[in-house]
């Protein structure tokens, strides 16, 4: 995770993309605080149990007038219906936390670049259809909304996230059937062999008297 100044260039660039996002783009999220673009999640299997990997792949501090951020926690949401705006209060009444991950903090002008978690601990929401959003909060102590953390930028992924009774893990919609086979292919091989291991001590034992 870098941490980089940015030129009076790149500021007008990223004023004219955030502009343009305005005005009709969804491919990126910002907000007039922060400005974050590319993110992404994947589920993984650790040795501890179920965990999420956040990515995102810049957030750069738009403050106005100039200042540090907050504290910033980059968060997976499940809701049961998308994530509609920033100004939203009580977000965190109608959805699920699914995995966060602590930013720090952004001095003014500055960015972080290439955010990666790694795995992170991941609580599946209950069973039904979820629709995910990632959200990047700041602290305010000042706020009473999710504990003084506040929603500044956010992004709809379009793939819902579906769960299902009984499920250890839960996998986006469409990834879970071709997971089953995988790791029934890949468990084949050792059943075979349990299986042939178990017939040839039966031949060798033959009848009894």
């Amino acid at each position: 995770m870098d941490r980089k100044r940015w030129s009076v260039k790149q500021w007008l660039a990223v004023l004219v993309c955030g502009v343009t996002l305005a005005l009709g783009s969804g491919a990126k999220a910002t907000t007039s605080t922060l400005f974050a673009s590319t993110y992404g999640y994947s589920l993984v299997a650790d040795a501890f149990g179920n965990a999420a990997v956040l990515t995102v792949d810049q957030v750069i501090n738009m403050t106005d007038p100039p200042r540090v951020s907050g504290e910033l926690m980059l968060e997976l949401w499940a809701f049961p219906s998308p994530y509609q705006g920033l100004a939203v209060a009580g977000y965190q009444q109608n959805g699920f936390k699914l995995a966060s991950y602590p930013l720090g903090r952004i001095a003014p002008d500055y960015l972080l670049r290439h955010v990666d978690s790694g795995p992170i601990p991941y609580a599946p929401p209950p069973p039904g259809t979820w629709h995910v959003t990632s959200l990047i909060t700041e602290y305010d102590a000042s706020a009473i909304n999710a504990g003084g953390w506040l929603p500044r930028s956010f992004f709809n992924y379009a793939d819902p996230l579906v769960v299902t009774a009984g499920n250890v893990f839960a996998y986006p919609d469409g990834l879970a059937k071709p997971l089953i086979i995988a790791i029934e292919l890949a468990l084949l091989p050792s059943l075979t062999l349990v299986l042939g291991l178990l017939m040839l001590g039966s031949l060798q034992r033959g009848p009894q008297p």
